[in-house]
């Protein structure tokens, strides 16, 4: 190990940097917490000891223990957030660079096995990602919790510190590092320290849920701190990052993040994890432990007679949706505790909430009102007159109060006495009496779909779910909605939407309350055009309306609809929209996934467009694009190749039945794939997708179908026009490692013949092999 490195750990951890001598001999002395430590650095062999008083430490234990103090992190850590109740380990299907997707029966050991191997000279970021609903949050507190075990038993090298950021929007990642390290009361343990740690691969930092609200909606804020970390870590360590599906799609990141601007990228690599919907196993285990952790039985009570097994309720709830074995309420781990929850805790009978047809929001809705029912029907009732305190419609508008109160402060959770100052002003308006008052609150703050959240105090409350939150403030939002839609007064649904950002949850909930009829869906869309274009400074309006207007449009209508304001739409919201005689105008899409869509007798124009993801099972008919913008887009899965040369988007636009009406320009119609030069340096970018280095080995392996000399002249091409170059390689054995120092997105840009001279010059140089 060099003198340099090891100088480096001591300086991360010392009260200052300069307050810390290393000698010739090993010897060392830092200055830490207002203490001195002093010890010697021994070499045996390829081993390293450090002696520090009688003790003689490997210097992993050294710095993991002595100095970074992970064995206390690791109990805090235990002490906050002990595991996940009734966890049950799901499939997932796996990316890593330069493979084909694999798929995993169990995520939990797939994700251990990510974070335990590594290369010596890459920094690796697995990014687990999801619908919401299948587990993303739970698989990262129970892995946290089992590797805080191990490590304190010494059966794992490395700890994983989950930290939530709970939608909050980020300056700086450092912040909430730090902030929650102070939570923990980890003290002496700043920013250098973690760096190092990371860099040694005795941590793991898994970041979620930073794009729940912010990142989703197209801000790049989160993701310009994640490639700061990673900068600092320099090509060492582990990095976790948890989102919601389609938010982190490797090249996509690489070119948003800016990670890839100069010769000097930090190595890194992506292995993307997509948690995949349960199966019938993983249903009847879930049902199994729930029955045997809450009621201390593998039995349920059956309303037609004989308690039943978990096999037994799973047959019961699939006969309930009339047999559809792919249901939501079966495959996603959320709806089917909360379904267990209804049954084993509550008593309720599955046939009523559930029914044939429910799709996935139908079914929360559904769950909602019953959990409500119970509550007014059997719990908050007046002792003397058997009356309920509150009515359904009450209970309701109390939790979309608190909703809207946690939407207003882009958090998702309370202090409870902000939640019994919030019910106190309702009682004042529904004339609550005031012997009552008291009792009800007090009852609040046990509410069946208000909890204390995981990791956090005993006067905080968030819903049972993020899902339930997204519900109650579409509740909140779906009466300012009505509003206007009966022509009344704009501005109080103006002010809602500026304030913090939707989840394309929330408004799919609320297009699906309001139940309008067309002329009041026309004056909606007046409405929602007329506050974007009136909108006097940036707020969160332009994206909240763009999270709206797919869900809005899809609502059935035989005349044209027509949006003209600069609204800005991203991410998943257009998934499965079913828009006909539709025109969009000045419409920004911010990494926009078209899956599964229908689109029929639409224009798009002067629309922004950006990267566009195409789903192979989309279905368009007489779409036209009239002065649109499109900077890349990409038809099927994420294996397919995002195109970024403008007559390669063209050709894969008009192969799905999207038109671009004014194109009077000459087209390139054959793009000479049919050279083996062409689509083998395709074939060799498409490497760089999901890792800024790629080993020569991988390259051959790669394009195994082509010669060496072929693969040779291609790879000195590109070196020639610096596009990639030679790093050293410092793995086992004898290999080369070639590292992109273009971005990737110009270098496919310029197969057209635009762009930077040396691209241009490159395509140019293959054509000629």
């Amino acid at each position: 190990m060099r003198p340099e490195e090891v100088l480096l750990d001591l300086a991360a951890f010392a009260d200052d940097e300069d307050e810390v001598a290393l000698g010739p001999d090993g010897h060392f002395m830092i200055l830490r917490q207002g203490r001195e430590l002093s010890g010697q650095i021994l070499e045996e062999g390829d081993d390293i000891f450090v002696q520090v008083g009688e003790d003689l430490l490997t210097y992993r234990q050294f710095l993991t223990v002595n100095l970074g103090r992970l064995d206390v992190l690791a109990n805090r850590l235990l002490a906050r957030a002990p595991g996940v109740p009734h966890f049950v380990e799901g499939p997932a299907r796996l990316l890593r660079p330069a493979s084909d997707v694999e798929y995993a029966t169990s995520a939990m050991h797939a994700l251990d096995n990510e974070l335990k191997q590594g290369s010596p000279f890459i920094t690796r970021i697995v990014f687990v990602t999801a619908d919401a609903g299948l587990g993303k949050t739970a698989l990262l507190r129970e892995l946290q919790a089992r590797t805080a075990s191990k490590f304190l038993a010494g059966q794992s090298r490395y700890l994983l510190w989950h930290l939530d950021l709970q939608g909050r929007q980020l300056l700086r990642l450092n912040e909430a590092l730090m902030g929650d390290l102070g939570d923990l009361r980890m003290f002496g343990l700043w920013m250098p320290g973690l760096v190092r740690l990371m860099r040694s691969r005795a941590l793991v930092v898994a970041i979620d849920g930073f794009d729940e609200l912010s990142a989703e909606q197209g801000s790049n804020t989160s993701l310009g701190a994640l490639a700061s970390i990673t900068a600092q870590l320099d090509g060492k360590g582990t990095i976790v990052a948890a989102a919601r599906r389609t938010f982190f799609d490797a090249d996509d990141y690489l070119r948003r993040a800016k990670m890839v601007q100069r010769s000097t990228t930090s190595p890194c690599e992506f292995v993307e994890m997509g948690l995949i919907p349960w199966g019938r196993r993983e249903s009847v285990d879930l049902l199994d432990k729930y029955a045997l952790e809450t009621g201390g039985s593998t039995r349920f009570d059956s309303p037609v007679g004989e308690p039943e097994d978990p096999v037994g309720l799973y047959e019961r709830i699939l006969e309930a949706l009339g047999g559809v074995e792919d249901h939501p309420v079966l495959t996603r781990p959320f709806l089917l505790s909360r379904t267990a929850k209804a049954v084993v805790e509550l008593g309720l009978s599955v046939d009523e909430f559930l029914r044939p047809g429910q799709d996935q929001f139908e079914s929360i809705a559904a769950l909602v009102d019953a959990f409500i029912q119970r509550e007014v029907g059997e719990k908050w009732k007046d002792r003397v007159s058997g009356e309920p305190f509150l009515t359904v419609e009450q209970h309701s508008e109390l939790l979309a109060n608190v909703a809207e109160e946690m939407y207003q402060s882009a958090t998702d959770r309370l202090p409870v006495p902000v939640i019994d100052t919030i019910a106190s002003m309702l009682f004042d308006t529904w004339g609550i009496p005031q012997d009552s008052r008291q009792q009800v609150i007090n009852m609040v703050r046990m509410h069946v779909l208000l909890i204390r959240p995981p990791e956090s105090t005993e006067d905080m409350r968030s819903f049972d779910h993020p899902e339930f939150r997204d519900y109650f403030i579409a509740v909140a939002l779906a009466g300012r909605l009505l509003e206007v839609a009966l022509g009344h007064d704009r501005s109080g649904l103006a002010r809602f939407l500026a304030v913090s950002q939707l989840s394309d949850s929330t408004a799919r909930y609320v297009v699906g309350m309001l139940m309008l009829d067309e002329a009041k869906t026309i004056e909606l869309l007046k409405a929602l055009q007329s506050i974007v274009v009136t909108e006097l400074r940036p707020t969160y309006l332009q994206l909240n309306v763009g999270t709206l207007l797919p869900f809005v449009l899809s609502m059935r209508h035989t005349a044209t609809w027509t949006f003209d304001a600069p609204a800005i739409s991203s991410s998943i919201s257009w998934e499965g929209s079913n828009l006909a005689h539709t025109i969009l105008h000045r419409v920004a899409f911010v990494n926009v996934s078209l899956d599964n869509v229908t689109w029929d007798d639409v224009q798009l124009r002067d629309c922004q467009l950006g990267d566009l993801q195409i789903g192979s099972h989309s279905q368009f008919s007489r779409v036209t694009l009239h002065g649109c913008s499109v900077d890349s887009v990409r038809v099927g899965g994420q294996d397919s190749m995002r195109e970024f040369s403008p007559d390669r988007i063209r050709a894969a636009l008009e192969s799905v039945g999207i038109f671009r009406v004014e194109d009077s320009e000459p087209r390139l119609t054959d793009f000479e794939d049919h050279l083996e030069s062409v689509s083998a340096a395709r074939a060799l970018f498409s490497m760089f997708k999901r890792s800024t280095v790629v080993r020569e080995t991988q390259i051959k392996l790669k394009l195994k179908g082509s010669s060496d000399s072929l693969i040779g002249e291609i790879v000195e091409a590109a070196v020639a026009n610096s596009i990639i170059e030679s790093r050293t390689w410092r793995g086992a054995g004898q290999d080369r490692i070639w590292q992109i120092t273009a971005r990737l997105d110009d270098v496919l840009r310029a197969e057209s013949g635009a762009g930077l001279p040396n691209l241009v010059k490159f395509w140019k140089d293959i054509r000629h092999i």
